[in-house]
């Protein structure tokens, strides 16, 4: 019993600075919260007044994108297949 109590008595001392230091950390936490919601809040109107100044929506600008890259894998497949169809009929 009496180790018991000489334990709980070392950290009685230090119970106040553990509250302390629990205190502080909980602010920072509360604080860093609302850094990163104000700094979200900022990110998503600037990205909304640059996707308004825009000379096409990004959809659009999507959509033509995929027609280019299904036109160029089209266009690419159509070239292989045509190269080696000539190498293997020239090969025999």
């Amino acid at each position: 019993m009496d180790e018991q109590a000489a334990e709980y008595s070392l950290l009685a001392g230090d119970r106040t600075m553990l509250l302390g230091g629990i205190g502080l950390m909980s602010v920072g936490s509360v604080l860093m919260l609302l850094g990163g919601l104000v700094t979200g809040a900022v990110a998503v109107r600037a990205t909304r007044r640059w996707v308004d100044h825009l000379d096409e929506p990004p959809s659009a600008m999507a959509r033509r994108t995929l027609g280019q890259a299904r036109s160029a894998v089209s266009a690419g497949a159509k070239g292989w297949q045509d190269g080696r169809g000539a190498s293997a009929g020239s090969g025999s």
